[in-house]
């Protein structure tokens, strides 16, 4: 019998958080240098976080994202960085771009 994805299991694959790692790399040519730089401890990514956020806010035309954003964005980019020991900015703010 042939496999169908159904939206849930699309939905359910965009869960893992492997799913951030397309995002690596900026493809547009438009992000600042800073973001494809991979922070590789904890106070870093921290450090990334913020910035990404304080980034994001100024260039959204749509204002900045909500207190619950910027909490559910840093704890999903902590899990990921738990996980693959790097994160960057890219990254980041790929989680903000799907979570606003």
């Amino acid at each position: 019998m042939k496999h169908i994805h159904t939206f849930e299991s699309f939905i359910n694959e965009a869960e893992g958080l492997a799913y951030w790692s397309d995002y690596e790399k900026d493809t547009s040519g438009q992000a600042d240098k800073w973001m494809s730089e991979p922070c590789k401890t904890t106070s870093d990514v921290v450090k990334c976080i913020d910035k990404s956020i304080a980034a994001w806010n100024k260039e959204s035309e749509e204002g900045p994202i909500s207190k619950e954003v910027e909490k559910h964005v840093g704890e999903l980019a902590m899990q990921y960085f738990k996980q693959f020991k790097m994160i960057n900015g890219n990254i980041i703010s790929a989680m903000i771009a799907q979570e606003s």
